[in-house]
């Protein structure tokens, strides 16, 4: 039974358990932020999806001997780029970095094999993968017995395939892959006729540039459309609700199979043999 909410005693168990049985006890992070998403889209966007991703993904990766917990998200991270919208929420990178690290040292000290952070805010990655890098690269340069691997698994890094497969490019921020996300896990308690109506004549109405440039910085009030950049709605006539299962589903088989792979090579590299082996 996966549980998400345990005891210190209960998780001990849990985990001694998943040892005796021959399985990896992993430890996921989910890290997000609040921050604008566009008219429509709640300030938590990037939270409420990067939860959800690692909850799902913990419970197909215990079907695979990989037990796992997901602890509470990290809401808040580096957006300085939406600053200038209300209630947007923006932490600098190296406090950020900072707090993050502090975390994942303290969630390594306990018997998890494997670390797992998720990331659903694009801005954070480069901040995250340093943070990985240097817990495992520490362990290496301290020639520890098991070295933990810690990754960064980035929600959206596979959109370019997302693109081939469904036939959409996708946006920027605030556009039609997280509005599909938000409504497979928000429903119609949040998209209501009327929330759904507004969006609709929102998405007819304008034009959503989604040109890269090379200039970065540009708060994005300056360049885009009410805070989205790329189309907010999919194209064509799809059932949504399909559609959104579809692309999550997607997206869950490339993340488990990528990580299943990396930790089976990693394991018969390292294992719990000693760096110097």
């Amino acid at each position: 039974m996966i549980s998400s909410i345990l005891t210190h005693s209960e998780m001990a168990n849990e985990i001694e358990a998943t040892h005796k049985n021959g399985y990896k006890a992993i430890a996921y992070l989910p890290v997000g932020c609040i921050e604008q998403h566009g008219p429509f889209l709640p300030l938590e966007t990037d939270s409420l999806i990067a939860n959800a991703f690692a909850k799902d993904i913990c419970t197909m990766m215990t079907e695979k001997k990989y037990w796992g917990y997901v602890f509470p998200p990290v809401h808040y991270s580096p957006t300085r780029s939406n600053i200038g919208f209300c209630g947007s929420v923006s932490i600098d990178e190296e406090p950020f970095r900072a707090y993050v690290s502090q975390i994942c040292s303290s969630l390594m000290k306990h018997p998890f094999d494997v670390l797992v952070i998720v990331s659903g805010h694009g801005p954070a990655d480069p901040s995250l993968k340093e943070i990985s890098f240097q817990l495992v690269n520490k362990q290496f340069l301290n020639y520890s017995k098991q070295v933990i691997p810690a990754v960064v698994i980035s929600i959206f890094e596979h959109s370019y395939k997302i693109e081939k497969r469904f036939k959409q490019k996708p946006g920027k921020h605030a556009d039609w892959r997280e509005f599909l996300m938000l409504y497979r896990l928000l429903g119609e308690k949040y998209f209501d006729g009327d929330r759904l109506n507004r969006l609709k004549d929102f998405s007819d109405s304008n034009s959503f540039e989604n040109t890269p440039s090379l200039i970065l910085g540009i708060p994005i009030e300056y360049r885009s459309t009410d805070g989205v950049i790329g189309d907010p709605l999919p194209h064509g006539d799809a059932d949504w609700e399909t559609l959104a299962n579809e692309i999550w589903e997607y997206l869950l088989l490339v993340t488990i199979e990528r990580l299943i792979k990396e930790f089976e090579s990693f394991n018969n590299r390292w294992g719990v043999k000693s760096i110097t082996d």
